[in-house]
């Protein structure tokens, strides 16, 4: 699992923008199953789950989950 986000530079007819940072998979792909456009490219924040940094509180929640599930 990684941290990060999703972000898109200036396109034809698009915006440049930004997702919250997420939780993803191997996939790249949010557990919280946010989809974002598809010209959106994943950008890594941290190789691992880092909590602070996560803004999503669906990804937060579920990472903790993971985490107590982990341990025991």
């Amino acid at each position: 699992m990684k941290t990060g986000y999703f972000a898109r530079a200036s396109e034809k007819r698009h915006d440049a923008r930004k997702t919250q940072v997420h939780v993803v998979d191997f996939f790249n792909i949010p557990i919280c199953q946010y989809r974002p456009h598809k010209t959106m490219k994943f950008c890594c924040c941290a190789f691992d789950i880092r909590l602070p940094y996560v803004e999503c509180n669906n990804c937060k929640e579920k990472a903790i989950k993971y985490y107590r599930a982990d341990i025991h």
